[in-house]
């Protein structure tokens, strides 16, 4: 009996001491804990343009800053961290101190951000390939091809197909580039359908191969990327920048008698019929 009540008073006392740190520590954290208000109130780090940027801008870690702001002055959509904006293009010109915004930058993949990572010089040159001329299943955004150009047949003339460029980068294949985020696995297209393959040319190859393409028909050569075996590559005149050559005129030449003269005439039969050559 006398065991049992003092097994009675320390269960009791036990459960008055849980209570007790129970209730300590609800007041503990009411007491710790912040108004909506508050958290409105606090200071938080955002980033800004640490310079003017200009459209097309690629962000590197010169162009970011950070600024502390109150939280409820914080713009929608700004960043936190610098990490968050260097890589990416900006869409528009920004003045310096002017926040960055989700909607500053251009889309991963995008004709902007294609521009923007093309080097000084350098062009994006779109051309139409049947399935086999552009490797069908084998080119990939970034490769490195050469370029072989087959005139057009000329009457009893062979076919023979010549090296036009070479080690020419290409950029994108339809709408997959080398700044898009898609596996660079290149699917099938359907029988005969025509691919579109961008290369980077500078001006002069750009020329050259808008010539070649009026003249004669394209294709690409993969070739592996550090292979730096140089080829003579050829010139083809641009057919366009000719003038029509003119058709050799008939002509006779006779001996118009006066008395005891004799003088040599000619004539040319020309657009408008024979006449006299002065």
């Amino acid at each position: 009996m006398k065991g049992s009540v003092i097994a009675l008073i320390v269960l009791g006392t036990v459960a008055a001491l849980s209570v007790s740190v129970l209730v300590g520590a609800l007041r503990s954290g009411g007491a710790g804990s912040t108004a909506p208000e508050d958290q409105e109130d606090r200071m938080t780090s955002i980033v800004v343009a640490a310079r003017e940027l200009a459209a097309g801008t690629i962000i590197d870690g010169d162009a970011v800053a950070t600024q502390q702001l109150k939280v409820r002055d914080a713009p929608e959509g700004s960043l936190r961290d610098p990490v968050q904006a260097v890589g990416k293009v900006i869409s528009t010109a920004m003045v310096k101190g002017q926040v960055f915004i989700t909607t500053n930058f251009a889309s991963e993949g995008s004709g902007l951000h294609l521009a923007a990572a093309l080097p000084e010089g350098m062009r994006a040159v779109a051309i139409s390939l049947t399935s086999a001329s552009a490797l069908r299943g084998l080119l990939y955004p970034g490769c490195i091809v050469d370029v072989l150009w087959t005139p057009s047949a000329r009457r009893n003339e062979r076919l023979v197909s010549k090296l036009l460029l070479e080690r020419v980068n290409v950029l994108g294949i339809e709408d997959r580039t080398i700044v898009s985020s898609r596996d660079h696995e290149d699917p099938k297209p359907r029988s005969g359908r025509s691919r579109m393959v961008t290369l980077m040319l500078n001006i002069a190859q750009a020329k050259q191969l808008h010539a070649a393409i009026g003249q004669g028909s394209i294709s690409l050569v993969l070739r592996h990327p550090l292979d730096n075996t140089e080829v003579a590559v050829i010139e083809v005149p641009d057919e366009q920048a000719k003038p029509d050559p003119q058709p050799a005129a008939d002509t006779f030449t006779t001996e118009v008698i006066n008395g005891t003269s004799r003088v040599g005439v000619t004539y040319i039969n020309g657009q408008h019929g024979w006449r006299r050559q002065l």
